[in-house]
């Protein structure tokens, strides 16, 4: 039985080594490894206390489970433990959204009601039977053709709901609401006719210029709060012109851009004067246009245009994109041919606007829509929007995994749009496991109302035993490498930063929060930090005590014949790994050319060499490396690599058991000796370190806390055995 579990481990290992997320657990620091644990913990208590049958109805859910239709578990989300503590964690970048769909619909509104310009008009008689099927069109009007209130109204209507009544309604056209994503438009087509009404609903606002500023802003601010360091948003250029601050339809896309670059200045330094500008790095453009009515002529235009934009903001401009239903629209093929005409021109002019391409957003199977993803990969993409069929696609994986090409996938957008009934059958695990670089997107948030980046982790974290804390900083890191952002070396320290807090208030069971206000000071952070100190040396006070009480002689006695009958059941395993390479090694000696093997050979079982040593990790990923070598070389021998690593797992498998338990061992021997080591080496530094503590509680000035703490004493403790 312990050989079949033993095998069984090693199964999982092995078909688990694949995923985008495995080299995170053995790289992660303790208090990440224990943070994890607690979300897990938290994970599991609620899958049985609020996605349970036993658990509380949720109004509009005929059965409740975890992922389950995001519109209708939307506040019952919001409540929960995980939520909270996925909020406050760092999301590193947002890759994938519509500018136009970015800012809540209620926000949209509020801001839109402060401007006497906007008007608004139907196509029909507004009445209680037609409200709910005519659709609002708002509109920036010149002063000269503002009208009053009194002529908008029939002379017999009557008082209605009033202006929440209104507000509604607006709010209604702007977003999608359960009934009309799992009944009334519950297909692709039908959902996706309701989901462009609300960018025509939203186009009279967000394309005027004075609340295209204020958008913009709450945009990034938002987001900001959401945890998110870093913006690649696309903006349909689609419009030639955006309405001016008179009315007039005459702002090109340059002043777009001049506005755009003015907003994230403006945010930068309102965030540094608050002492947060480590909270966001800044943003940059992905040049969109429509497919719909687009010829190739048209899109030589917006090509051109996208260059123009490029050579005069290339520190904006970081991308070209088509965007539009996939389904019912041309597909890519049809405009090869500008689109090779563009990479050529961006050669002559020595400038760089990759394609970040939508592919793939579709339930078809060999469909015109399934076919983008073929052009996508051929066309040099960077990144490939949604990629939703791409599970289907064995080869194309493959070469996603090799040329590092990232999917910028929006989960519940995938579920709103009706391309899979909920997240547990989502294919996102299917492209995790197969190494494919992730990064996790929110799409249209306002339409959906999955603001920021919370809602689609912890959609993602909810379904999956696997995924963890871990699985989301990798996620996160992954935004990170993929991004078109020209990466100072300290933005990846900031975000390590940001990790490291979340991860060790989580381990430490403190409360996860940011601060309610903007106006967040670095005193606060000192004063928490002087509070963790004084914790800190109050406990640590407390385990003397309590290490005095332990048989020191027993701990010894019971201890250390364990510890040394563990160390001598090593060597063998070491042993019998060895003999496996040796034999492994003469194989491939005979098999490759005498060229290849000092190239190739040398170099594989370097890294094997480096890998017995039990003191040190192997170097991640060493897989990739050797494989990356072999395909170079075209001499990929498929038996003997998997036999080779096959034999290391089962001894690094055994010999890391052997380890653990010597580990175990040693600090129970370390619980017990430790009181000793302490007060022979640090206890008398502790001791004035505490005075100095109580003295900062009794308010004395005089005391300086962070020299009293600093030096970091107890943290050079060592035990011996």
């Amino acid at each position: 039985m312990e050989e079949y579990l033993r095998e069984h481990e090693l199964l999982i290992a092995e078909d688990r080594s694949h995923r985008v997320d495995a080299d995170a657990f053995g790289v992660a620091s303790d208090t990440e490894k224990q943070a994890d644990q607690i979300l897990r913990r938290i994970r599991a208590e609620e899958h049985e206390t609020v996605w349970s049958r036993a658990a509380p109805e949720i109004p509009g859910a005929a059965h409740v489970f975890p992922g389950m239709e995001f519109l209708t578990a939307r506040e019952t989300i919001l409540k929960t433990k995980l939520f909270r503590a996925v909020a406050k964690m760092p999301k590193g970048t947002l890759l994938h959204s519509h500018l136009d769909a970015t800012v809540n619909a209620r926000v949209l509104l509020n801001i839109a009601l402060k401007h006497p310009a906007i008007h608004v008009r139907t196509s029909t008689r507004l009445t209680a039977e037609t409200i709910h099927n005519v659709l609002p069109e708002f509109c920036p009007l010149p002063q000269d053709q503002w009208t009053s209130l009194g002529s908008l109204t029939d002379s017999v209507y009557e008082q209605g709901s009033g202006s929440a009544g209104f507000n509604e309604w607006a709010v209604c056209a702007l977003t999608i609401n359960p009934t009309e994503a799992y009944h009334t438009h519950n297909t692709t087509a039908k959902i996706w006719e309701k989901f462009l009404s609300t960018f025509a609903v939203a186009r009279g606002l967000v394309w005027y210029m004075l609340i295209f500023v204020e958008y913009v802003r709450e945009f990034f601010l938002s987001s900001i709060e959401d945890g998110i360091l870093y913006i690649e948003t696309r903006i349909p250029f689609w419009y030639k012109y955006m309405i001016g601050a008179d009315g007039q339809e005459n702002v090109p896309h340059r002043e777009w851009l001049l506005v755009y670059d003015e907003v994230i200045a403006g945010v930068k330094r309102d965030l540094a004067a608050q002492g947060r500008s480590d909270e966001f790095v800044g943003s940059k453009i992905i040049y969109s246009a429509v497919k719909k009515d687009l010829t190739c002529e048209g899109l030589e235009w917006f090509l051109e245009d996208c260059i123009a934009l490029k050579q005069e903001f290339p520190h904006l401009i970081c991308g070209f994109d088509l965007v539009g239903p996939e389904d019912p629209l041309p597909p890519l093929i049809n405009f090869i041919v500008p689109f090779q005409r563009f990479v050529t021109r961006q050669k002559v002019l020595d400038l760089d606007i990759p394609f970040i391409l939508h592919a793939g957003e579709t339930l078809g199977d060999g469909t015109a829509a399934d076919m983008n993803l073929y052009d996508t990969i051929l066309l040099g993409t960077k990144r490939i929007g949604h990629s939703f069929s791409l599970a289907k696609h064995p080869k194309l994986m493959e070469l996603c995994r090799e040329r590092n090409i990232a999917v910028e996938m929006c989960p519940i957008s995938n579920e709103i749009l009706r391309l899979t009934g909920s997240m547990p059958m989502h294919p996102l695990p299917i492209l995790m496991n197969q190494g494919v670089p992730i990064t996790l997107n929110s799409d249209d948030p306002a339409v959906f109302g999955n603001m920021g980046l919370s809602f689609d982790f912890f959609q993602v974290l909810i379904v999956s035993e696997v995924t963890g804390l871990l699985t989301v900083k990798a996620l996160a890191r992954d935004s990170l490498k993929h991004n078109q952002y020209t990466a100072h070396p300290g933005d990846t320290f900031i975000w390590s930063t940001l990790q490291k807090r979340i991860c060790s208030s989580l381990a430490c069971g403190m409360p996860l929060s940011r601060p309610e206000s903007p106006a967040s000071t670095h005193a606060d952070a000192t004063s928490r930090k002087t509070r963790h100190r004084v914790d800190y040396y109050a406990r640590t006070h407390n385990a003397i005590s309590l290490w005095h009480a332990h048989d020191l002689a027993l701990a010894r006695a019971e201890c250390l014949p364990k510890i040394a009958v563990l160390r001598a059941s090593v060597p063998p395993l070491r042993t019998r790994y060895f003999a496996i390479r040796d034999e492994l090694r003469d194989q491939y000696r005979l098999e490759l050319g005498r060229a290849q093997t000092k190239y190739l050979g040398d170099h594989y079982f370097k890294v094997f060499d480096a890998l017995h040593f039990m003191q040190m990790r192997p170097p991640p990923p060493y897989q990739l490396e050797v494989r990356g070598r072999m395909h170079e070389l075209n001499l990929w021998q498929e038996g003997h690599l998997k036999a080779c690593v096959m034999a290391y797992h089962v001894w690094k498998s055994e010999a890391r058991h052997c380890r653990l338990k010597i580990r175990e061992l040693r600090k129970e021997i370390a619980g017990r000796f430790l009181w000793r080591d302490f007060a022979r080496m640090r206890w008398e530094r502790v001791r004035m370190k505490w005075a100095a503590v109580c003295a900062f509680k009794q308010g004395i000035r005089g005391c300086d806390p962070s020299r009293a703490c600093g030096g970091g004493a107890s943290g050079s403790i060592s035990v011996r055995v």
